[in-house]
């Protein structure tokens, strides 16, 4: 059942707070008001400010149904109206409404300009209680100019202004229909026939309606900044007039719904500035009126697979971020419509003040070729474009999207992008769950199906913090993309590269005589590598101080072929390794190739290691050969390993080891939770 809290008797219907400087200015409005018949103490006459008054004041709020603020250069500048204004947020802040006299960049200089004064009359006593009411000050004024509002025209158009007749309209509205502030909620997740009647006549600031079934044909919301219809799946239709009375409406939320269109009264808000329609499986098209929403600012579709963007999109000069998903058979809609492009062409560069763009396809999509390459010419033209996620089928459009002027690719803050044919239709062995979290990673690489040459996809590594290398039928070895193309990387994910045999062979770089002995991989955090049906070696050849340094994970899965994962020379250089998890590695014997005779005493490798854990390893006989491992180690966890059969004291040098768990326990240790992406948690 909707239900509203308890309201109080009020004196007045309207608190008006402004300086008494904007007195004059502003008595048409209040006229027009008090002629509405509503109950109104208006603040700003030019009175002595005791504490008596300011308690009365603080009374006189505290009584009325709503507050209306008049944002100037002089209120900014008032002491008294700074104050009045923190208390007004303090008791009244879902019911504010912002008048702005002046533009937002003049009411910060007002008061920029009052500050700088204070601080120049007090600077021999700088308090800190001062310094925090003016930070509160600060707070509130920003808190006010976000808030939805009107801006007051020039005096020549008051008298006859929209804008002034829409203020009294929707306020007499507001304070006349017995208003109760309220928090809709629903009990068991739906609303039935009763509430329904009763959500006509919201006048809610945020309203959470998940689970509804059914919407009313025009619900009177003028004061709703946010809309939260999300995980509504049995939602089928929104009214056509649905949105018409809502003219602040802000942030809308229709995502994991189960519309086919959007109704035609989405044009009315115009003050929307957030916009979310995720995995809207039903919904295949945006109507023309899209385009009217000239202040929105995030327009969030991803999982909602459209045929066709509609050419309004360009008219929405505000936006800064779009995420869009497109529907694999969307050339025969476009090509039964008529359409020229699924992407209208100089769409995207209209829309200049782009700072994130992400359009998802499916990778068997013949006709996304030309899409992207059109895509890739605009992008120069969207020189706010910080985040970027797009997906080319060929190295030849990669190439193309490096080579565009202005720095694009170098420019960017984040990026996902995913490179490779996906023609032959092969299926990762990959975890579901693991391939989403990693394509989810910040300046994050993808390379699927590659053949030939790395040096074009190396340019593009340069860039990257996240590589996903999955299929690549003829690289032998990670290394082969350079120690400069992955210096930045902190996270590799390597899977089913049958023709890799080491990931490092440091005989490329260490004879190198102008190398001067930079590491390789040295920030690298998390190394995975899955289904390596020749992998050999971890590394191969010489190795100098700091490769591999900074790894923290790594993570090895059915590598038929590796017989070892550490020697000597690179236990030296794992100072930061925490977890270790070898499954199905059918030739492993021990974890360490390295003779312990000739170490010193107190020599302790992999000082940072925490957690081992060991499965499917039928050969394995030792953990480290004797050699002293992880004086930190706290937990090792195996399971079908029979040949390991007892766990030298000599392998581990540990005093924090608490927990050390076979087969038998194996099953109350691990459960679905521990994947492999619990371990991805400290990216």
């Amino acid at each position: 059942m909707a239900r509203a809290k308890e309201s109080t008797k009020y004196n007045y219907d309207i608190f008006f707070s402004l300086s008494y400087r904007d007195r004059n200015n502003t008595d048409y409005l209040y006229k027009a008001l008090v002629d509405s018949g509503l109950r109104i103490f208006r603040d700003g006459d030019p009175i002595q400010r005791s504490e008596d008054i300011k308690s009365e004041v603080k009374k006189a709020m505290e009584l009325s149904r709503f507050c209306i603020v008049v944002l100037s250069e002089s209120y900014a500048s008032s002491k008294w109206c700074l104050d009045q204004l923190v208390m007004m947020i303090e008791c009244k802040r879902n019911a504010i409404l912002s008048l702005f006299y002046d533009q937002k960049g003049r009411i910060g200089e007002g008061f920029a300009r009052y500050e700088k004064q204070l601080m120049v009359e007090i600077d021999y006593q700088r308090t800190k209680k001062l310094m925090d009411k003016i930070q509160g000050w600060s707070d509130a004024l920003s808190f006010a100019s976000d808030l939805p509002g009107f801006v007051l025209q020039n005096q020549a158009d008051r008298d006859e202004s929209k804008f002034i007749q829409k203020i009294i309209e929707e306020t007499v509205k507001f304070v006349q229909e017995d208003f109760v502030p309220m928090e809709v909620e629903t009990e068991g997740g739906l609303l039935n026939e009763e509430p329904m009647s009763l959500v006509e006549d919201w006048t809610a600031t945020e309203i959470n309606l998940r689970d509804t079934e059914e919407l009313p044909e025009k619900p009177n919301c003028p004061f709703l900044l946010k809309l939260v219809l999300e995980q509504s799946h049995d939602l089928t239709e929104i009214p056509d007039s649905f949105f018409e009375s809502m003219p602040l409406l802000q942030v809308l939320d229709l995502s994991n719904t189960s519309i086919k269109t959007l109704p035609r009264s989405i044009a009315s808000l115009t003050e929307l500035k957030q916009f979310f329609l995720r995995d809207c499986v039903l919904l295949r098209e945006l109507p023309p009126e899209i385009g009217e929403l000239k202040n929105l600012k995030v327009f969030d579709l991803e999982g909602t697979e459209l045929m066709c963007l509609p050419k309004e999109i360009r008219g929405l000069l505000q936006l800064e971020c779009l995420k869009v998903s497109l529907y694999r058979c969307a050339d025969n809609y476009i090509e039964r419509k008529g359409i020229k492009a699924i992407i209208p062409r100089a769409t995207l560069s209209k829309c200049s003040r782009l700072k994130e763009l992400s359009i998802l396809v499916d990778p068997d999509c013949d006709w996304w070729d030309a899409e992207v390459e059109a895509i890739i010419n605009e992008l120069p033209l969207l020189r706010n474009l910080g985040k970027l996620e797009l997906y080319f089928p060929t190295l030849e459009l990669l190439q193309k999207f490096l080579q565009l002027p202005g720095s694009v690719y170098q420019n960017l803050s984040n990026f996902r992008l995913t490179v490779g044919s996906y023609e032959q239709h092969i299926l990762s062995s990959l975890p579901h769950n693991l391939q989403c979290v990693c394509e989810k990673l910040d300046k994050c690489l993808k390379y699927v199906n590659g053949k030939g040459s790395v040096d074009r996809i190396g340019k593009a590594l340069k860039h990257a913090r996240a590589l996903f290398l999955e299929r690549q039928w003829t690289i032998e070895k990670l290394s082969a993309f350079g120690i400069d193309e992955m210096h930045q990387l902190n996270f590799c994910l390597v899977v089913e590269c049958n023709e890799m045999k080491t990931i490092v062979d440091g005989g490329d770089f260490y004879q190198e005589r102008d190398n001067g002995g930079k590491p390789v991989l040295g920030s690298l955090r998390y190394l995975s590598v899955h289904y390596m049906k020749n992998l050999q070696s971890i590394w191969k050849g010489p190795i100098v101080s700091h490769c591999l340094s900074s790894l923290e994970i790594l993570s090895l899965h059915t590598c038929p072929e590796l017989t070892t994962i550490f020697n000597l020379a690179l236990l030296r250089n794992l100072i930061n390794l925490k977890e270790l998890i070898v499954e199905n590695c059918l030739k492993v014997k021990s974890l360490v190739s390295a003779d312990p005779s000739g170490l010193e005493a107190d020599s302790d490798f992999l000082p940072a290691l925490e957690k081992i854990l060991l499965v499917d390893l039928p050969e394995l006989v030792s953990i480290s050969g004797g050699l002293p491992i992880g004086p930190k180690l706290e937990s090792i966890f195996f399971s079908n390993c029979p040949m390991l059969k007892n766990l030298s004291p000599t392998d581990f040098c540990s005093k924090y080891m608490h927990d050390i768990k076979d087969e038998s326990e194996w099953s109350k240790a691990m459960d679905s939770s521990s994947s492999e992406t619990d371990y991805l948690s400290f990216l």
